[in-house]
């Protein structure tokens, strides 16, 4: 179902969102990976904008929804809040990196989701379909 310009299911009584649709997403590749209980979603703080708290919200939002844990952490100390640790790929993490290579891949514990704006929530959102079983 189409609402507000984005795409729905109901999957055991749970709304799932999507900003596209899983046809628009076939070239989007992501590294097959096997879910852990608690996940740090790594990213440069100098990264951080609408967008990028958006799919990091979405996924967490997913994750959720599987009881899975789900922390911000920060890839370096400079502009870090204090509150939020700073991790690495030794950590199981989604690490967002905002770069001009759309790519998703591994890099230790880390799934690395890397791009624009726009290749980010692709990324993302293939991720989700892959964590909700659909794709």
């Amino acid at each position: 179902n189409l609402v507000q310009g984005r795409y729905v299911t109901l999957i055991d009584n749970n709304q799932y969102f999507f900003d596209f649709n899983p046809k628009d997403l076939e070239n989007v590749n992501i590294p097959s990976f096997n879910l852990a209980s608690k996940y740090y979603f790594i990213y440069n703080p100098e990264d951080m904008d609408d967008n990028l708290q958006y799919n990091i919200q979405k996924l967490g939002y997913f994750l959720d929804k599987k009881g899975i844990q789900t922390v911000l952490a920060c890839d370096r100390e400079e502009n870090c809040d204090k509150t939020i640790p700073i991790k690495d790929c030794s950590n199981n993490a989604f690490y967002f990196k905002k770069t001009n290579n759309s790519k998703s891949y591994l890099d230790q514990n880390c799934i690395v989701i890397e791009g624009n704006n726009e290749d980010i929530s692709k990324i993302v959102d293939k991720i989700d379909m892959k964590i909700i079983g659909i794709i």
